[in-house]
């Protein structure tokens, strides 16, 4: 049973997009739709119609003291609309660490989500030069090699 509205069962489709607590959270936001049992069969079908020429904008924070940054990623689609939003606790050595992960972690969500066409928007300027080019980062060494396989993929 849904713990907030206690009307239906508790399943991904009905938490996310059809309980009368987040149905308005989907109107009010962005995208601006307003789910209904007739349009949602599952979040995956839902989601993957709204995918077509993502855009995903990137960044990370990282806290020398702590060892640890956070990770956050927001997939839009072609009309700027904010589909989905992701943030993660990271262990790393460095802010480029951090923003790396955090692509990286975009670019599995992507893959997850069968988007074919991505844009990534990023702005470190060492990265960004890094992924064009063969750049050999040892920091970041293994990190890049996962993204460039995830690229190929």
């Amino acid at each position: 049973m849904c713990p907030l509205c206690f009307q239906d069962q508790e399943t991904v489709e009905h938490s996310l997009l059809l309980c009368p607590w987040t149905r308005p959270i989907w109107f009010e936001s962005q995208v601006q739709c307003t789910p209904t049992t007739h349009t949602v069969t599952s979040f995956g079908n839902w989601f993957l119609s709204k995918r077509d020429n993502m855009r995903n904008a990137m960044d990370g924070a990282f806290c020398n003291a702590a060892s640890t940054g956070a990770t956050t990623a927001a997939f839009r689609d072609s009309n700027g609309r904010v589909l989905l939003t992701t943030a993660t606790k990271v262990k790393a050595i460095s802010t480029l660490t951090v923003k790396v992960l955090s692509i990286r972690q975009a670019l599995i969500a992507t893959k997850n989500l069968n988007v074919q066409n991505l844009i990534i928007e990023t702005d470190n300027q060492q990265l960004r030069q890094a992924l064009k080019s063969i750049a050999r980062i040892a920091e970041i060494l293994p990190i890049l090699d996962d993204i460039r396989k995830l690229i190929q993929h």
